[in-house]
């Protein structure tokens, strides 16, 4: 049975796939695209001095997904609903509240204030969803998709999981997921 590791972002989690030949399940947050590229490198390697053979390579990225004919409609469906998920998922981001945790003065901090109504904050999501709209996610039109998809089989990705439960509502989910049996068309060749 075909084993995933889910890897994070972690070198040495990739290469522990490789030698026990399983594949990665993995994702772009706190990871740049060199960054998983070098760590699918070292995966590929551990691959081959474990016997398993690149042949076997499984390698799957999770994103964050929205198409549709119309790129800005898409983005602007996906803007606030990626937002709050990043605000709900700060930690993932590198991100904790200042705010003490306990009576006892315990920060849960890194000196960021993360309170929702903090326009600095406001301004953090926005930057990170440009970000992420532009580099980390599957958002806006086909050509905006084909873009990154290219990116990630060019660095030995074959599989992309497409998440599409961060806040849109299912009526735009679903007329979505037309655009993306388009995209998968489109990729048959890569």
């Amino acid at each position: 049975m075909p084993l995933w590791i889910t890897a994070a972002g972690s070198p040495r989690t990739y290469a522990l796939a490789g030698e026990l030949g399983a594949g990665v399940l993995t994702h772009l947050l706190g990871q740049s695209l060199e960054q998983l590229e070098e760590s699918l490198a070292g995966y590929a390697d551990a691959l081959t001095e474990h016997g398993h053979g690149v042949e076997r390579e499984r390698v799957c990225v999770m994103v964050r997904t929205h198409l549709g004919p119309d790129r800005h409609r898409a983005l602007a469906l996906a803007r606030d609903p990626l937002k709050e998920y990043m605000r709900s998922s700060l930690s993932l981001f590198g991100l904790q509240s200042a705010t003490p945790t306990g009576a006892g003065g315990d920060s849960a901090g890194t000196g960021t204030d993360v309170n929702a109504g903090d326009a600095a904050l406001e301004e953090l999501l926005e930057l990170a969803y440009q970000d992420f709209s532009r580099e980390r996610c599957l958002l806006g039109a086909l050509d905006d998709a084909m873009s990154l998809v290219e990116k990630l089989a060019a660095i030995g990705v074959d599989e992309i999981g497409c998440l599409v439960d961060f806040g849109i509502g299912t009526d735009e989910v679903l007329r979505g997921l037309r655009t993306l049996a388009e995209l998968n068309r489109r990729c048959a060749d890569l």
